[in-house]
């Protein structure tokens, strides 16, 4: 299906800065990439209960880290997280499992250490209740304003310093700041307007988890439900419109209706 892609306006954009971009695209196809989602910004994974998240994200993890990302396999989220096949560091922030919570999912997912063994030290999931706690990502000032906290800046200092960081996982959103995100608009943009930034000064894709408010079992007609749509999906995603609005990408995960299930 043809997609359409803008690279600017004129006259701020000239015809042959539009060539140019537009040459830099086609190359980024030729490798295999996505040049409309694989840029380097913040995206949102969100999901009801129980749909198994940990276990992708780690899977995702281990695939961008081990270099196996898009070979041989079916890897999360296609080429919509990053275009490239080369390594790269991902750092995982966890703030609701333990370390041996996600060494048993490693197992699972990697049984004969093989993609372990390849990703080294670029794997750095990180069990935050271990770590000293989740930190808070941004604070009202006393004027009402937003920032950025001390502790985060530091964490962004010394990610900084990983030449070739591609993922950071937040995980989740709400582990990760001490106000309301789901009612207030104010605290949702600035949130996403430092991911997105963090995103671009550390040149890697950041992806949070969210938390999804459950389908309603049944239609008002009292029929099975029939797959969701993107309008259904959207309407589910805890919080204000502005949290969604910041970011490049959602990835809304809900079960199956029971028919389509089976």
């Amino acid at each position: 299906k043809r997609r359409d892609m803008g690279l600017g306006g004129f006259p701020d954009v000239t015809l042959a800065m539009a060539r140019e971009k537009a040459r830099e695209q086609r190359l980024v196809i030729d490798q295999g990439g996505d040049p409309i989602l694989a840029r380097k910004e913040a995206h949102i994974l969100a999901s009801e209960g129980d749909t198994g998240t940990g276990f992708l994200t780690l899977n995702l993890g281990l695939q961008l880290a081990s270099g196996r990302y898009l070979s041989g396999r079916r890897a999360p989220f296609g080429r919509t997280i990053l275009p490239s096949m080369a390594p790269v560091s991902c750092v995982m922030l966890y703030a609701e499992d333990a370390e041996a919570a996600l060494h048993r999912r490693l197992e699972a997912l990697d049984p004969d250490g093989e993609l372990r063994d390849l990703a080294g030290d670029r794997l750095m999931p990180v069990a935050m209740p271990s770590a000293g706690g989740a930190m808070s990502i941004i604070e009202r000032t006393p004027s009402g304003t937003f920032r950025a906290t001390e502790r985060w800046l530091e964490l962004v200092e010394q990610l900084s310093h990983i030449g070739d960081l591609g993922l950071l996982l937040i995980d989740p959103f709400s582990c990760f700041t001490a106000l309301d995100l789901d009612k207030e608009s104010s605290v949702a943009a600035a949130l996403s307007g430092e991911l997105a930034r963090v995103a671009t000064v550390l040149g890697c894709a950041v992806l949070g988890s969210h938390h999804m408010r459950k389908a309603e079992a049944e239609t008002k007609q009292g029929k099975a439900p029939e797959l969701p749509n993107h309008g259904v999906v959207r309407a589910q995603i805890r919080g204000v419109a502005a949290l969604l609005n910041g970011v490049r990408m959602a990835y809304g995960i809900v079960p199956l209706p029971g028919r389509y299930a089976r």
